[in-house]
């Protein structure tokens, strides 16, 4: 891997940063009591850690994900962040309890998709970050 950004948009990243937001951002979130994989109720602490983790989970492996790319691929596992959104929305479809509304749902999936977006971005910023103070910091104790 080089360091720094990458010139041209490298379709591989979207696919390997998907797999570590599946693995390490989803199914935390589906394993909780309550969540996707388990035939329990949904507690409120349950609820409270799926958030929490929703955003924080998102900043942290996106900053994961950054640090070991070295900052290079953050557009790249931005779309994978969204694809992961997408993903969600195919294997949990919404629960729609009053009529659809085209404007409304698209209106929900578009924001959802920004902050996903954002939340990434941000991920990715802070590890590729974090990568290249302790770069500085492993040269100058070199020196």
């Amino acid at each position: 891997m080089k360091e720094g950004p990458a010139k041209h948009f490298q379709w591989k990243w979207v696919w390997i940063s998907l797999l570590i937001y599946v693995v390490l951002h989803s199914l935390p979130i589906g394993l909780l009591p309550g969540g996707v994989f388990s035939s329990t109720n949904l507690s409120k602490t349950s609820s409270f850690l799926m958030a929490v983790w929703g955003i924080g989970g998102m900043l942290l492996v996106s900053a994961l994900i950054g640090y070991f790319t070295k900052g290079g691929m953050v557009k790249e596992q931005s779309v994978g962040a969204i694809a992961l959104m997408f993903l969600w929305f195919i294997v949990i479809p919404p629960n729609i309890e009053r009529p659809f509304r085209f404007s409304d749902e698209i209106k929900f999936i578009i924001s959802i998709g920004i902050a996903v977006a954002v939340l990434a971005l941000i991920g990715a910023w802070w590890g590729g970050l974090v990568y290249r103070v302790g770069q500085k910091h492993k040269q100058h104790n070199l020196e």
